[in-house]
């Protein structure tokens, strides 16, 4: 991102004003192309994008808080129109519905694993998800998207820019939700999303894949505290 690249190159700080905290650029507030100011959500944020500039960063994973705020200045109320549009998008494909026939023993897993994902989503928003073990798109019942449509348009812009970017990792719309309803934890997150590749790991025991896996969750937990950060 140009934007990123200028602003590393020049003394990024912040300014706190009447309960906001200001992005400043050489001790002016940043503007972007549009002439927004931005404006930091919370503490915690600040704190990730000082440890960012200070390269006090412990390296986890490659996710740059600067580039994720200044990906979200661009946004506008049509493209909350337009996140939640593709949001149920990923909700009609969501990771959990797709299932495989074989090996039995990884499809006994994912169907433990993620029946009990949907049967904690189902209580709680009293819907009923349609699973299959084919390739063909399977026809979800309106209502149920409708519901999921509800919840979402009443999130503030910013937490949904954060659901949506943990959304394109997990591959589940279902499962976000439960993260942020706090009905998941990190680990049993981690291990519902990459349920085929920890059971396939399991045997050919690839250190490679291992090291990635936990990239991963890295990635996972990230985007968790960001998301609790918001709701505290």
């Amino acid at each position: 991102m140009d934007e990123l690249t200028n602003i590393s190159k020049k003394k990024v700080g912040f300014i706190d004003r009447d309960n906001k905290i200001y992005l400043t650029i050489n001790g002016s507030k940043y503007k972007t192309k549009n002439g927004k100011n931005i404006i930091i959500p919370n503490v915690y944020i600040k704190e990730l994008i000082l440890n960012e500039i200070s390269d006090r960063n412990n390296h986890k994973t490659n996710i740059s808080m600067i580039n994720l705020i200044l990906k979200y200045s661009t946004w506008t109320e049509d493209s909350k129109k337009s996140i939640t549009s593709q949001i149920l998008k990923y909700l009609e494909t969501d990771l959990l519905f797709y299932r495989v026939n074989s090996p039995e023993s990884l499809a006994n897993k994912q169907k433990q694993i993620w029946d009990n994902a949907l049967d904690k989503f189902d209580n709680i928003f009293n819907t009923n998800w349609k699973t299959t073990s084919n390739l063909r798109p399977i026809q979800q019942n309106q209502e149920n998207i409708a519901l999921v449509e509800e919840y979402l348009v009443g999130h503030d812009n910013f937490k949904l820019f954060i659901m949506f970017e943990l959304i394109k990792i997990s591959g589940s719309c279902i499962l976000t939700i439960l993260v942020v309803l706090q009905k998941i934890k990190l680990v049993e997150l981690w291990s519902t999303i990459y349920v085929d590749e920890l059971f396939n790991n399991e045997i050919y025991q690839d250190v490679n894949k291992k090291s990635e896996l936990k990239i991963k969750k890295d990635e996972i937990a990230f985007f968790m505290k960001l998301i609790n950060s918001i709701q505290s």
